[in-house]
């Protein structure tokens, strides 16, 4: 049984964005979810509105600065309502629970704003890194513990 699990958090967020009170024309863009507890402005660290503004500029788009502070609004919505996601193993094995609720697979982050929805992003991610193999792994050497301690388990019922 494989259940995708909501940590409720964005650990990466910081990684690639800062936050400020302080306008910067250029380098900030807006919060369009701003209130009292949270900042104003972010500025992306990954890569810079004039970065981008240049990247979009060789381009020859028309409006290169414009374009650039929409797509970094846009990630930066994403970003906000991203949260990382995990995955919880259970396994039975002739009726017995070899595995309870262990953590497998690696983590990813997910946003609703994302094309597509949560259930197919995590189905390739499973499937990316090969977690039912490690699953199969994982239940084996806890099959293989209960196996080694079943004489302690059958003097526990005598």
């Amino acid at each position: 049984m494989v259940s995708v699990i909501c940590f409720g958090c964005n650990d990466g967020f910081s990684d690639m964005w800062e936050g400020t009170d302080k306008h910067q024309g250029g380098v900030t863009i807006t919060n369009p979810e701003a209130d009292r507890n949270t900042w104003k402005y972010f500025i992306p660290k990954q890569y810079t509105l004039a970065d981008l503004a240049a990247d979009y500029a060789k381009q020859g788009r028309d409006n290169p600065s414009g374009e650039a502070y929409q797509s970094l609004q846009e990630q930066l919505m994403r970003d906000l309502h991203a949260c990382d996601y995990g995955f919880s193993v259970s396994a039975f094995v002739g009726g017995v629970e070899i595995l309870t609720d262990e953590y497998a697979g690696c983590g990813f982050d997910y946003s609703y704003d994302d094309e597509g929805d949560l259930l197919d992003e995590a189905r390739r991610v499973w499937d990316e890194y090969d977690t039912t193999a490690e699953v199969i792994e994982m239940a084996k050497k806890a099959a293989a513990d209960i196996v080694a301690a079943s004489p302690v388990l059958a003097a526990f019922i005598n």
